[in-house]
């Protein structure tokens, strides 16, 4: 059934095989939405802000002039690869958006992204220093009491391992934005998005109560899904988890869904 909503759908992207994963993605959602859509894919273009020192204005300016030289060359790579699925998905219409504007990139598309409010947004890369602002949400948690705690350690993204001494009660997702590892949530806990996918060890799997259904559909949206996948917003910690070790997977999807009806 029609409901008469057209989703608009921002798939920000670098060149990279991040970015790859995240053009396939959305690609084949796209073909398997029944309702309308709108796709943007948009690539950032970070430029040095000039300044108005005539010594320091001339460097920043030559240095943008190198920056849109190698903006022009990823773009032409970026849109020879479009091409392949311009081809596998011909019925799949989006717009290319060269975005350029001063700062970083992630500041960039953070203001991008709050005057175009997307229904879905897909990230397609790791570097994007500032949108955190936009796409993590976490309460504050206290410090467990002395002897109160329990331990969880986290296999990082880049391989590191961290533990941390949490409360009975927290959940992964907030634990996690707590202490600065790197996992998002972009639903913030709402079971509308795979963000915070993590892989528990097996024999703590064993021990986690089973995924709801509503889950499960998230689940399936997730890179890199294993027999051992959940969402860290819905795994709370109790006692019997105490020791519990849960790997950050190297690749991130980040999505967000509202209500998106798939044929």
């Amino acid at each position: 059934m029609y409901s008469g909503k057209t989703y608009k759908i921002l798939l920000a992207i670098e060149e990279s095989s991040i970015s790859h994963n995240a053009i396939e993605y959305a690609f084949d959602l796209c073909s398997r939405l029944k309702d309308p859509y709108i796709l943007s894919i948009i690539y950032v273009i970070a430029l040095n802000p000039e300044t108005s020192v005539p010594f320091l204005h001339n460097l920043d300016k030559a240095n943008n002039l190198d920056i849109l030289l190698d903006a022009k060359e990823t773009v032409g790579k970026i849109r020879d690869y479009l091409k392949t699925y311009d081809h596998n998905y011909p019925n799949v219409q989006y717009d290319f958006i060269e975005h350029e504007s001063h700062g970083t990139v992630g500041e960039i598309l953070t203001e991008y992204i709050s005057l175009q409010q997307p229904n879905l947004l897909i990230i397609g890369s790791r570097n994007l220093e500032g949108l955190q602002k936009v796409l993590s949400f976490h309460k504050e948690i206290t410090p467990p009491k002395e002897g109160e705690g329990v331990k969880i350690n986290f296999v990082t993204r880049e391989g590191d391992k961290k533990t941390i001494v949490a409360n009975v009660g927290d959940s992964i997702m907030d634990i996690t934005q707590s202490h600065d590892i790197d996992l998002e949530c972009a639903c913030e806990g709402s079971l509308a998005c795979s963000t915070c996918h993590v892989i528990v060890e097996p024999k703590y799997y064993e021990k986690l109560e089973e995924p709801t259904d509503e889950e499960n559909d998230m689940l399936d949206l997730a890179f890199g899904l294993t027999e051992t996948s959940r969402l860290g917003c819905q795994i709370v910690m109790r006692k019997d988890l105490d020791g519990i070790t849960v790997t950050i997977p190297s690749a991130t999807r980040n999505v967000k869904l509202e209500e998106m009806k798939l044929s």
